[in-house]
């Protein structure tokens, strides 16, 4: 009875790639899909932030 890689051509492939990410999901957790809106939205409003004084002077990062 053939297994399931003899009978999927480049499974080995998808197989390898699907443990690794299982691992680097486990390893590096701020890099997992969860918080993939976060960082969607810290980018897409860094942009404007940086580059409009309005936008930075209702913001402002005074320590």
């Amino acid at each position: 009875m053939p297994n399931l890689i003899e009978t999927a051509p480049g499974s080995t492939s998808a197989l390898w790639l699907g443990r690794t990410f299982s691992v680097l999901a486990v390893l590096f957790p701020l890099a997992s899909p969860s918080l993939f809106g976060l960082y969607l939205g810290l980018m897409m409003w860094g942009g404007p932030l940086l580059n409009n004084r309005g936008l930075r002077a209702l913001v402002s990062f005074s320590c």
